[in-house]
């Protein structure tokens, strides 16, 4: 996020290397890793989703389930 600071708990790193054999159309990987602590969220289930997009037409679309006891 260049000219700004990641929210509290959001680390950006750069990507790991895709598999080898793999084919991408762009140079480009990064990795976010976020801290779930700093959401200050109650003990519960909660769906996250993120979207990963390339920035022309292509995305991807996933979930995950965030248990906190």
């Amino acid at each position: 996020m260049p000219g700004r600071s990641p929210p509290p708990g959001l680390s950006i790193m750069p990507g790991r290397s895709p598999p080898a054999g793999s084919v991408l159309a762009e140079k480009y990987t990064a990795e976010f890793v976020w801290n779930v602590n700093t959401l200050g969220l109650a003990a519960g289930t909660y769906i996250a989703e993120f979207v990963i997009h390339d920035g022309d037409r292509d995305r991807g679309v996933g979930c995950v389930t965030i248990i906190i006891q």
